[in-house]
């Protein structure tokens, strides 16, 4: 280790001077000083120590291209002792050289621990410099040309108003791997100052202990360099981590660690302060992090015109009180990207602090402040009565505020938001401006939580574009919605221009409604979804409020929020317009329905006393109007503005028959006589047969039918397959029969309902399956002319589904019970026996038939709210007459055939109609409670183990009620 002791004080001689080459022996001790001069060469041999002890000297000074070379080692230090001195090593003069490896210098009162000037060069490393005076420079170059390279250097300075480095006027100094430590007040680490200077840092740790200090500071043109890994921790008030001043100043660095427990302090500042000189830039690359734990601190902090600061993948951490992550400032430029991010922690903390003219972007970073006070982006105030607006761009990256959003206390900030992800704010408010602030805000391709509010001195517009969404009230200026974005409205909201090309959507929440009120409002083909709680005049509904005029087309959408609908008298009001003069035109898009009523948007109530607010009528326009269209609003043409048409009495959604039809048909399509299901009664095995021979049935059925309710008519198809076969039979004495059976089958409907008058329809549809069984008991064994008495049961369960036009499809259960017990004695007529000897009977049988049907709808709420409830409980008569003719022809004879056609009539009551309940209204399927029935077919015993059965059958009722159906069956006795 080489030390150098710098003593001075009066008694001393003068410095030993060298002229020529020299080596200094070891253990040499020279406490006047050494000069060197005159281009001679003087290098150590061992041990050394030099001191100084004048003011007008340097402990070791060489000049005039010389050159000293210095290497201590462990067991030979050199040791440079200074006390009332310059410097303790330094060079001057072009070609001056000095290296030192090794050396210690360390005193009191004295200005630099190493000099260079006037283009000298000094390499020093692995050496300590303690300086122990106010004003002390650890190194200090200066003029052009000048250089100094230091690797593993510590620089420690005691007294206020030092430096660790200080450079100056156009030198270059390289310092690598090396500690830099100020303990006292107004300590400055790194200065670099004037144009063309350089100062090049590597692995640097920083130190800086008081307050009004400074780590690093660049000013008038310097440049400085941080490569490899830098840290600088501060403590103290009013301390910054790196300052840049001055136009062409300018910083690069990464992998640069800041931690500061500061008061008032920066972490980087480009220009710090108030003594900020305009101009200078910085350059924070990959991988560098900025900590702050004090109050009224700053993570970056850029002020004055031309200024622009620029970081990547930089980490901010802010936990103090009243700090910002990022202040821009007049006229300054801050950019930040590539996965950056800024948190704050601290009360009135906020993430992004703009002054008036200055700008800010952010491209793909994460910004986040934790407190409730703590906004993301703040725009102060102005210092004067004039206003110069802010510029703020974020693009990507997300935004999480404790706080507000944005928030303008007397600021004015143009801010563009664009493909960023958003957290709903702490606060409630994406946009908060007060005390004369205003804030224009662009957002693009961003969905936008929380409420934007203004008091009333401040101004706040807001433009929604390429699928942006913005959810909560709004409570400002003015509002532009393009057509690929949508305004969702939370709250009550005022507003001076509303412009809709899009869509506003009202949202509902615990059944609360709102109300937008502007002072004009423009459509643009745009549109709004109203929720209203559809019933009659009185319904509580959300509400569009235009206090002067509305232009252009807008298309409205109605949500059903509970209502049970109602026949309305003048209607309810969803659209006031206040204005003596609207141009404004506004379309209903879909349907609006509500219990068993479609609604209709109409201009003016149904008296005509207001003839320029829009209304919610149950009753339909006589004749289409404008304000009625099915169509999407990308195929719809500007409508002329209509007339207030009559109207006519109100009708009921289709879907209302669609669901009665679908209970009707879950109830009939299974049922069955026994001729349908087993043929003729007469080719049952007798039970005198030599075995009882186990036979299985198969029915199929298709079916066409038709009913109506009010002005509305259906018509269905079905199709039904059912099988079955007997598992016992016996007789009680010797001449009745019993037979036993099983049966399941699969059924499906499809039914449309439209209505008359304005082209609305739905379709329903059944499908499902039953599984039963039946019993059948006959008077007599052997003769035809027996009484019968039959019953079977099924148990069903089907799947249910409505869709009415425009709206959703509605999906629903039906389970439940049908029960038949028919009756019926044939006789014979008549018999004639044909030319051929083959005799022919004529037969006629009464039958009557009691049927329980118990198929009832789960309770089904209808996405509109609708409740929807089906009666259950019918009981049906067939009170009816056959007829049927029994031979065979004279091919068939001996072969054991039969064929039997027939004829037949019956009267059908239903005690109750089919009936669903949609709300509050009961809808009945209207025209059958009687029917007239008609069948025909034939029945045929092909021989003893195969039977056929086929016929069609039609029945009619009142008011386009009918019904057509054709049956075939087949048994097979194994």
């Amino acid at each position: 280790m080489l030390t150098l002791i710098i003593q001075s004080g009066p008694g001393f001689a003068e410095p030993e001077i060298f002229e020529e080459d020299t080596i200094l022996k070891d253990k040499a001790y020279y406490p006047q000083g050494i000069e060197i001069t005159n281009q001679a060469k003087v290098i150590n041999e061992g041990a050394l120590k030099v001191s100084a002890s004048t003011a007008e000297y340097d402990a070791i000074n060489v000049s005039n291209a010389s050159t000293l070379t210095l290497k201590g080692e462990e067991d030979k230090s050199i040791q440079i002792t200074v006390k009332d001195g310059i410097a303790g090593l330094s060079a001057s003069d072009k070609d001056t050289k000095i290296h030192a490896d090794k050396i210690h210098i360390t005193g009191i009162d004295f200005d630099y621990g190493i000099m260079a000037t006037e283009k000298a060069q000094i390499n020093i490393n692995n050496s300590i410099i303690i300086g122990e005076d106010s004003n002390f420079s650890g190194f200090y170059a200066s003029k052009p040309g000048t250089n100094i390279v230091s690797n593993k250097i510590d620089i420690t300075t005691t007294k206020e108003n030092s430096y660790g480095v200080k450079v100056i006027d156009g030198v270059n100094v390289d310092i690598n791997n090396g500690t830099i430590t100020g303990k006292e007040k107004k300590f400055i680490g790194l200065l670099a100052k004037g144009k063309n200077t350089t100062l090049a840092i590597n692995n640097i740790d920083i130190n800086v202990n008081d307050e009004k200090s400074i780590a690093v500071k660049a000013e008038k043109g310097a440049k400085v360099i941080f490569k490899g890994s830098n840290t600088i921790t501060g403590k103290g008030d009013n301390i910054y981590g790196v300052w840049a001043s001055g136009h062409g100043t300018n910083f690069e660095m990464d992998e640069m660690t800041i931690t500061m427990n500061a008061e008032k302090g920066s972490g980087v500042r480009s220009p710090a302060g108030v003594r900020v000189s305009r101009g200078a830039t910085g350059i924070i690359h990959e991988g560098s992090t900025i900590t702050g734990t004090g109050n009224n601190f700053d993570g970056l902090w850029a002020k004055g015109a031309h200024s622009n600061l620029t970081a990547s993948q930089l980490t901010i951490n802010i936990h103090g009180d009243d700090s910002g992550g990022v202040t821009v400032q007049s006229g300054a430029l801050i950019s930040i990207d590539k996965n950056s991010s800024v948190t704050t922690t601290g009360a009135l903390s906020h993430a992004l602090r703009l002054f008036p003219n200055s700008t800010l972007k952010i491209n793909d970073s994460h910004m986040e402040t934790i407190k409730t006070d703590s906004a993301i982006v703040y725009g102060e105030p102005p210092d004067t009565e004039e206003k110069r607006e802010s510029v703020l761009q974020i693009k990507g990256g997300s935004l999480k505020a404790g706080g507000d959003l944005i928030l303008s206390k007397g600021g004015t900030i143009a801010v563009v938001l664009n493909n960023v992800i958003t957290s709903p704010p702490g606060s409630g408010y994406a946009l908060n401006v007060v005390d004369n602030g205003e804030i224009n805000l662009e957002v693009k391709q961003t969905k936008l939580y929380g409420n934007i509010l203004a008091d009333n001195v401040s101004k706040a517009s807001v433009s929604l574009s390429n699928e942006s969404e913005l959810n909560g009230w709004f409570k400002a200026t003015n509002l532009s919605v393009d057509p690929t974005s949508t305004w969702s409205v939370t709250g009550h909201s005022i507003l001076e221009q509303l412009k809709n090309e899009g869509n506003i959507v009202f949202t509902s929440h615990n059944n609360t409604f709102n109300t937008i009120t502007t002072n004009d409002y423009r459509g643009n083909n745009g549109k709004i979804i109203f929720n209203t709680r559809l019933g009659g005049d009185d319904s509580p509904t959300d509400k569009l409020i235009i206090n002067n005029n509305s232009k252009a087309t807008t298309f409205v959408k109605v949500h059903n929020v509970g209502g049970k609908g109602a026949k309305t008298e003048e209607g309810i009001k969803i659209i006031e317009i206040k204005g003596k003069e609207s141009e404004g035109r506004f379309i209903q898009d879909g349907r609006i329905v509500a219990g068993a009523y479609d609604y209709y948007l109409k201009k003016g109530s149904q008296s005509g006393r207001d003839e320029t607010s829009w209304y919610l009528v149950s009753s339909r326009p006589e004749v289409p109007n404008n304000s009625l269209s099915t169509a999407p609003p990308s195929a719809r043409a500007a409508p002329a503005p209509p007339a207030a048409p009559p109207v006519i009495s109100g009708t009921l959604r289709p879907e209302s028959l669609s669901y009665a039809h679908n209970l009707h048909a879950s109830n009939t399509m299974f049922q069955m006589t026994l001729h349908e299901r087993l043929g003729e009664i007469q080719y049952t095995q007798p039970r005198a047969s030599e075995r009882l021979a186990p036979a299985m049935w198969i029915r199929a059925v298709g079916g066409h039918h038709t009913a109506s309710m009010s002005d509305t008519h259906a018509q269905s198809h079905r199709y039904v397959m059912m099988l079955g076969g007997e598992i016992a039979q016996w007789s009680s004495d010797g001449l009745n029969r019993y037979h036993v059976g099983f049966m399941g089958g699969y059924g499906r409907d499809q039914n449309t309902a439209h209505h008359d008058d304005n082209g609305l329809y739905s379709q329903g549809k059944v499908r499902g399956y039953s599984a039963g069984v039946y019993a059948t008991w006959y008077q007599s064994d052997d003769d035809a002319s027996r009484f019968y008495v039959d019953t079977w049961a099924l148990y069903h369960w089907f799947d249910n589904a409505v869709t009415g036009k425009e709206l959703p499809t509605e999906s629903y259960k039906s389970r439940g019970l049908s029960a038949s017990v028919e009756s019926g004695y044939p006789f014979k007529v008549a018999e004639v026996i044909s030319r051929s000897g083959i005799p022919h009977s004529f037969w006629v049988q009464p039958t009557a038939q009691l049927t329980w049907m118990d198929v009832k709808p789960q309770d089904h709420t209808e996405t509109n709210g609708t409740l929807v409830t089906g009666r259950s409980g019918h009981l049906q008569i067939r009170l009816g007459l056959r007829a049927h003719l029994l031979g065979h022809s004279p091919q068939d004879e001996g072969k054991n055939r039969e064929f039997e056609p027939f004829i037949e009539a019956n009267w059908i009551h239903n005690l109750k109609h089919v009936a669903i309940r949609m709300n509050d209204s009961t809808h009945e399927i209207q025209g059958n409670r009687h029917i007239a029935e008609f069948k025909t077919g034939v029945e045929a015993k092909i021989n003893e183990y195969l039977y056929l059965w086929g016929h069609v059958a039609h029945q009619i009722g009142k008011k386009s009620y009918r019904d057509t159906r054709g049956v075939l069956g087949v048994k097979y006795h194994f």
